[in-house]
């Protein structure tokens, strides 16, 4: 057990040295999306689309990633590449808010 501990702490300390001599890159203002260009309107219909699809996912016991993909690909305009994973993390978070408000 302690030589599995201090493999991963070895790991950790590694990682950590690895970031702290990396080249500075700050990627803070690098863009979301490949099309970081998205009109403030389609981020509002999309926002309260959003919030209708996940409220009628939660009282129908389902995901709602069926409405949310085609939702983020064409009202957004990310695409099928960007909107499935986005819609997975919109998912994510609805899970999440249901453990803490209906559980």
């Amino acid at each position: 057990m302690s030589s599995a501990v201090w493999a991963v702490g070895s790991a950790l300390a590694e990682s950590a040295r690895r970031l702290a001599e990396a080249d500075g890159d700050d990627h803070m203002n690098d863009p979301l999306f490949a099309n970081d260009d998205i009109e403030p309107w389609r981020i509002a219909v999309t926002s309260l689309l959003c919030w209708v699809v996940t409220s009628l996912a939660v009282a129908a016991g389902i995901g709602g990633g069926g409405l949310l993909v085609p939702l983020y690909a064409f009202v957004l305009g990310l695409g099928p590449q960007y909107a499935v994973p986005v819609s997975k993390a919109t998912i994510f978070g609805v899970a999440v808010g249901n453990v803490f408000f209906i559980a």
